[in-house]
């Protein structure tokens, strides 16, 4: 119903419009005016004529009255519906479902009105989940993993997982408790080890696990078999991968065996068994550095090509009484390469035994290189020398470089000590070092074809000997290079001795390259190079000095050799002494001699022999001697260069025709030297100078032995116990050596005389 008049009570209401269902009011243009239910009830009965039998529903009246837009009121055109009990809803937009709707399960009211897409909001097509407390899928793709919640109490039961790709990577069970992925098993029930083929480690724990994959860990490197664990690749085309364990046992270390090297602690037990383990696997054996301190020798005599290196010293602990600290004795091709052993002399003064270092008797190839030897001492009660390396009894092929000997012995009278002695064939010593040796510094005694190569001393008492103790001969021997100070003289030789005390002799021996100098106030009284019984050899380019002003220990060389050798020959030495010594002396029966082209200094006779020994000498110089060049005492003989055997020719009476004598020369010999040399003739003659005057006793001189300026030889000497006027004139005519018998005084006519004439040039 539409009402179409103007309600002046009801100014605020225009154009009024009846529904079917709804009773709508326009506003009035202007302000709206408030009414009341019963102005409007009043306005219905007595205004709109018919519209007064009507009679409005329960609430419509009440429903009017209140304010469009507030709860049950009348819904306007845009306007809010309110809250009626009951409707049906054809076509309605911006229903508020929170509080417009009854009658909905608990929580659908508050599902439906949050937003779709967050957390509780009702689950639309292809919009969110949200977050429900449960849920059962029956057929749901693209489930976000980020959109599951853990549970430790909830199973999420599926028959497999696909990851990524159905065909490469699923993640299944195969039996009770066991999963697979492709097929491999991963993972087994209780810890049950999972098959290494499976892609498991075929263990429960991790230490089985890591031995069943061979994997290595920090306690398994830091075990005694650790080292096995690690590999080793060589540099270099064609290197083998071993293990770091097999590379470091090809040497072993004598701190593998508990040695600790600090000088105090007593590594004697620990050190046997280094060399010993060194023995049995055939292995070298490194030393490391520090102190090594035994307290008993030390036995190396199983080892066999083995090596013993380092840069250790091993010293004997104090108040000890053995000998050797090491003894390697009958062994074949062993080294000693850099180590030092020291044999504490000022700790051990009241050991009874020699205090030595090494023992290596019998030896075959063995080496020693770099080694050094100190504190070495001889014995008292009687004095007896020690020796810091005993290589005897038959060494063979030992081959020494860079030896050092330091300090050994007390002095050369008391606890003396020498250096290394060899006794062996084929054997080198050689680049040797000696510093306060009180003996020799080397000695090689009863050998063959060995040398002493390059040995240097400062203050010691011997530096080199060859000697031979045997009753076999010693054939091929060198000492070849010696230098330094000396400072004692002993009887064998101060620098150089050369001697045998056997019935063997010393053959082809050379001694070569000396040049050596005594300190001042050396003592002893022995030579600086003395030559002693059975040797036959050479000797050259010696240069010495000793340094003492009398006696013995001033001569620079000492011969007193059999007399039934091939001899010895001297050259191109130079030697000097100072004081009234005599530079070279040969003594008792000593022979052939032989002294060419050295150089002769200071002293009182250059060479001086006595006893029944003779010489011979060429082109030898001889500077600044006090009493002459060449001595002669008792029965020794002199002898030039050269022995010449001629026999004079007799000519009869010369200048007196009527006269005629005979005279029967012996065989004389005639002494040859150089120019600047006296020459020496000995004449025999056996004549009977007959009474007339003037005559003479003529003898055919050999050219070689006559001067070349002068014709004078006068005067001689006639021994035949008869003095004889001075002033007798010797001349040669020609070849012809004349002895006028005018000259002769006291004889009568027809007397017969012998006699032994000697005369004497300078050769010009």
């Amino acid at each position: 119903m539409t009402v179409g008049k103007t309600v002046p009570e009801l100014d605020a209401l225009s154009a009024p419009v009846v529904g079917t269902d709804v009773l709508t009011f326009y506003r009035a243009p202007g302000p709206l005016k408030r009414t009341t239910a019963s102005v409007l009830n009043t306005y219905i009965t007595s205004t709109l004529g018919p519209l007064a039998t009507l009679t409005p529903g329960t609430g419509v009246a009440t429903a009017l009255a209140i304010n469009v837009g507030s709860a049950g009121a009348f819904v306007t055109f845009n306007g809010a519906l309110g809250t009626p009990s009951t409707g049906t809803l054809t076509n309605a937009t911006g229903l508020p479902v929170g509080t417009g709707i009854s009658g909905l399960g608990t929580g659908v009211a508050t599902a439906l009105a949050v937003n779709v897409g967050s957390a509780g909001a009702p689950v639309l097509f292809n919009g969110a989940g949200g977050t429900p407390s449960t849920l059962t899928l029956t057929n749901a793709t693209g489930l976000p993993i980020a959109g599951l919640v853990s549970s430790t109490s909830t199973a999420l039961g599926v028959g497999s997982l696909e990851l990524g790709n159905a065909t490469d990577t699923t993640l299944a069970r195969s039996s009770a408790g066991n999963m697979t992925i492709e097929g491999n098993l991963v993972y087994r029930a209780g810890g049950t080890d999972v098959p290494i083929t499976d892609g498991g480690t075929g263990a429960s724990t991790a230490a089985d696990a890591r031995t069943a994959l061979a994997v290595v860990g920090t306690a398994d490197l830091a075990a005694s078999g650790g080292s096995a664990l690690v590999g080793f690749l060589q540099a270099g085309t064609g290197a083998t991968a071993r293990t770091a364990q097999a590379k470091m046992r090809d040497t072993l270390h004598v701190k593998d065996f508990g040695v600790v090297a600090d000088g105090s602690t007593n590594d004697t037990v620990a050190y046997q068994a280094a060399i010993t383990a060194a023995a049995a696997q055939g292995k070298d054996l490194d030393h490391g550095e520090g102190t090594i301190l035994v307290h008993s020798e030390i036995s190396g005599t199983a080892l066999s090509g083995n090596r013993l290196f380092g840069k250790a010293t091993i010293k004997a602990a104090n108040s000890t009484d053995f000998q050797y600290l090491f003894d390697f004795s009958n062994t074949t091709g062993v080294t000693l390469d850099g180590l030092t052993y020291d044999a504490n002399k000022a700790n051990r003064g009241s050991a009874t035994n020699r205090l030595s270092c090494i023992k290596m008797n019998t030896t075959i190839l063995p080496r020693l290189l770099n080694v050094t030897c100190k504190n070495t001492l001889g014995s008292s009660g009687p004095t007896v020398s020690s020796v810091a390396i005993s290589a005897s009894g038959g060494v063979l092929g030992l081959y020494a470089a860079g030896l050092s000997f330091i300090d050994l012995g007390t002095n050369a009278t008391t606890k003396p000590s020498d250096g290394i002695f060899v006794r062996g064939d084929y054997c080198v010593v050689i680049g040797t070092y000696g510093e306060n040796v009180t003996d020799h510094i080397v000695v090689l005694e009863g050998s063959n074809y060995s040398q002493l190569i390059n040995t240097t001393g400062k203050n010691c008492t011997s530096f080199a000997a060859m000697s031979n103790d045997t009753s076999d001969d010693c054939i091929g021997n060198l000492i070849d290079g010696v230098t330094g100070t000396c400072n004692y003289y002993g009887s064998f030789g101060a620098i150089v001795g050369i001697y045998t005390s056997g019935t063997g002799w010393i053959r082809g021996c050379i001694v070569t390259n000396i040049t050596a100098r005594g300190t001042t106030g050396a003592g002893g009284n022995g030579p600086a190079i003395f030559f002693s019984n059975k040797i036959e050899g050479d000797v050259s380019n010696v240069n010495v000095h000793p340094g003492g002003s009398t006696g013995v220990m001033a001569q620079a060389m000492l011969f007193d050799i059999d007399p039934n050798g091939e001899g010895l020959n001297i050259r191109d030495c130079v030697l000097e002494v100072e004081g009234t010594a005599n530079v070279i002396r040969i003594q008792n029966d000593s022979n052939n001699i032989h002294f060419e082209n050295n150089q002769i200094r200071e002293g009182a006779y250059g060479i001086y022999a006595d006893g029944t020994s003779s010489f011979t000498e060429e082109g030898n110089r001889f500077f600044s001697q006090t009493t002459g060049k060449i001595g002669l005492g008792g029965s020794a003989t002199y002898y030039g260069s050269t022995w010449q055997a001629w026999t004079p020719v007799y000519s009869s009476d010369i200048g007196n025709a009527a006269a005629t004598f005979t005279a029967t020369p012996t065989t004389a010999l005639a002494r040859i030297n150089r120019v600047g040399d006296t020459v020496s003739i000995a004449l025999n003659f056996s004549s009977t100078l007959l009474a007339v005057s003037p005559g003479y006793l003529a003898f055919t001189v050999p050219s070689w032995a006559l001067p070349t300026t002068s014709s004078n030889y006068g005067p001689a000497t006639v021994l035949n116990d008869v003095t004889y006027a001075a002033g007798m004139v010797r001349t040669i005519n020609g070849t012809e050596l004349r002895i006028y018998r005018a000259n002769f005084v006291g004889f009568s006519a027809n007397a017969a005389v012998a006699g032994f004439v000697t005369f004497s040039y300078e050769v010009a």
